[in-house]
């Protein structure tokens, strides 16, 4: 068990006891084969539980879509174009 961020605790299981157990594969789908459990001080964990909520209704879908067009764009124009590095120097000639 270690402390984590913001105050979060992390609990690792050993491989040792999670491996023979046999609801393994219900219990994790860590590629490690062990349980791993966070846990949050109560006003960050509800704050995380009404975001993973909102993120699930049509309005948040359609206004992220959105967002993720756009993103991707200027992402392909920074790759085709090279623009995230400044030609010369210096903010005057920058």
């Amino acid at each position: 068990m270690k402390q984590h961020g913001a105050d979060a605790i992390v609990i690792t299981f050993s491989v040792r006891t999670c491996r023979p157990c046999p609801f393994q594969e219900e219990c994790t789908s860590s590629a490690l084969g062990r349980r791993v459990l966070t846990l949050r001080p109560r006003e960050p964990h509800e704050a995380l539980v009404r975001a993973r909520a909102e993120q699930k209704t049509e309005t948040w879908k359609t206004n992220y879509a959105l967002r993720a067009g756009v993103e991707g764009t200027i992402n392909q124009a920074l790759d085709i174009t090279g623009i995230r590095r400044a030609r010369y120097r210096g903010p005057p000639k920058v």
